[in-house]
Order: C-alpha cells, then structure tokens, then sequence
C-alpha cells in the first residue's frame, strides 16, 4: 500500500471516530445518556491505544460519574483507574486524581455537621498549599487546584469537598484562577464588599439547605458565603452574596 492509499484509509478511520464523538455530543445533548455511553464506547473500541480514546474514557467517566447512581459511579472509576494508567503526567492526570478521590468519599462521614467542619478544614489546607505555591512563582496562583499536587498537597482527596451519607456524593471545589496574592482590595472589581472587598478563588460545589457555601477568600480566610440567586460566574470566578464568619 503507498503512502497515498494509507493517508485514505487513515482519513477514514479518524471520520468514523469524529462521527462517533459527534454523535455522542448530539445524545447528549438530547439527555439521551445511554446513546452518549455507547458512541463513546465505540470510539475505545476501534482505537483502544490512541488519543481519541484517551478522551472517549475521560468523557464516558465524567458523564457516568454524574449519573450519581452505584453502578454508574464504579464505571466511572474503573474508565479513571484505565486513564492513571495511560496518561502522561501532566493537568489532567491530576484531575483524574482528583475525581477518582470524590468518587471514594461518598459515606465516609456521618452527618452534614461533620462534613461541613471537614470541609472548612480542607479549605484551610487548600489555602495554605495555594500560598505556599505563589511564594515560590512570584506571587501568582495555579491555573488548576491540581497543579498543587506531589509538590504542595500529597493526597488529591483533600480538593473535594466531602459529603454526607445520602447528599449524592461528594465533587471537586470550583476554583477561580488568574489571582495574585498581592492583589489589594480596591484592585478586585468582581469581588462583593461583603466579603471585604477580596475574592473568592475556591468554593464549595453546591450550597447547604439554607443556601449558604463555605469559601476560601484571596488571603486564606474561609468564610460563610450566600450564593446570589441569580448570579452568572464572570472568567471563571465563582460568584458570592454576603459573608459570614
């Protein structure tokens, strides 16, 4: 076969891959989540060693992990336990980590108080391992939470935010990158006066019942936060109303 013969068959190949990743979108979309699985399925089948498939187990993972049900979240974490094996170190290897570690939480703790005392402590360690980063980049935070693990955190559980028996599992905190830690007040538009002029750069994924979240503000402190009703997040920066201590 000549070169020109086997770019074809090649071309071909990647087509059918790209219609199966195509149409897995369009299931998605439609909520058809079990036509979604199937395409994604079949794009590892026909290319189980390449890059394509890499990101068919990295999507079929994330859809099957927020499905929330038992079986559906061990699927999840068997395609994440594949990725470790694969992926080169790097962001989103790290990322892996960490979802795989939300998928070990769920029924650890017992309550919603014990949860929520975890989780302000994992906020605190967060914070430090974030200052700890930018004193040895010049002041400037990660583009990810991730890229605090192995130099500035060891174990990735520790950047979920840890849920209660029956709360539908535990998720990764949402993370504002692009802050500096000696951004002053004044120089921080999109922060709320409530929460003295700084920012939030890490929040808890989902409030409480009463509509509050614990978040991690610019200088380390984790406040009480209540999330506006309406609030749409502005590059990347999640949104809060109001503080409490």
């Amino acid at each position: 076969m000549g070169p020109a013969e086997e770019f074809a068959r090649l071309a071909g190949e990647m087509l059918v891959i790209l219609l199966h990743i195509a149409s897995a979108f369009a299931h998605l979309r439609e909520a058809d989540v079990e036509s979604a699985l199937r395409e994604l399925s079949e794009v590892v089948a026909k290319t189980p060693q390449g890059r394509y498939a890499d990101e068919a187990l990295y999507w079929r993972a994330r859809i099957a992990e927020a499905d929330g049900d038992r079986e559906a979240r061990a699927a999840a974490a068997r395609d994440y336990l594949e990725l470790l094996k694969r992926l080169p170190d790097g962001r989103l290897r790290r990322e892996v980590r960490v979802r795989l570690a939300a998928l070990a939480e769920p029924g650890r703790l017992l309550s919603a108080e014990e949860a929520s005392e975890a989780s302000r402590r994992r906020l605190e360690r967060i914070g430090r391992a974030l200052h700890d980063f930018a004193a040895d980049h010049g002041g400037s935070l990660p583009g990810a939470l991730e890229d605090l693990l192995d130099d500035y955190l060891t174990d990735p559980s520790l950047l979920v935010r840890p849920g209660p028996i029956g709360a539908g599992g535990s998720r990764p905190y949402a993370y504002a990158p692009g802050f500096r830690t000696d951004l002053r007040p004044a120089e921080s538009p999109r922060a709320p006066a409530a929460t003295g002029g700084l920012p939030v750069i890490v929040l808890e994924p989902e409030a409480a019942a009463d509509g509050t979240r614990l978040a991690l503000r610019l200088d380390g402190e984790v406040v009480t936060v209540r999330q506006a009703p309406r609030a749409e997040p502005r590059s990347g920066a999640p949104q809060a109303e109001g503080e409490t201590r």
